[in-house]
């Protein structure tokens, strides 16, 4: 039995023997709008391994207060706690450029 159908792409009006049904169930026109499904379609991820092999646990942190800076009225000073004679006064003022 011969009867017409439209074609869910274009809208054109064919014969139903002319129409072909698409992957996602539409029915196209065989000859002019009718598509392959995309091979991407078909691709497939891998999933990735995040875990490193092996971990060492991380140590404990070590504060070592040997020198730090400070300001102090706009100049810099420089302390040095392993030396105790860079204390002094004229030894921590410095005048920068």
């Amino acid at each position: 039995m011969r009867y017409h159908a439209i074609c869910d792409r274009c809208g054109a009006k064919r014969w139903a023997e002319e129409l072909r049904k698409e992957w996602d169930g539409l029915m196209v026109c065989a000859d002019t709008c009718w598509e392959p499904r995309n091979p991407q379609d078909f691709v497939r991820g891998v999933q990735d391994k995040q875990n490193p092999p092996w971990v060492r646990p991380e140590p404990a942190d070590v504060f070592t207060p040997t020198s730090f800076m400070r300001y102090n009225d706009g100049s810099l000073m420089l302390y040095n706690v392993s030396d105790p004679l860079a204390l002094t006064p004229a030894a921590m003022a410095y005048e920068g450029d």
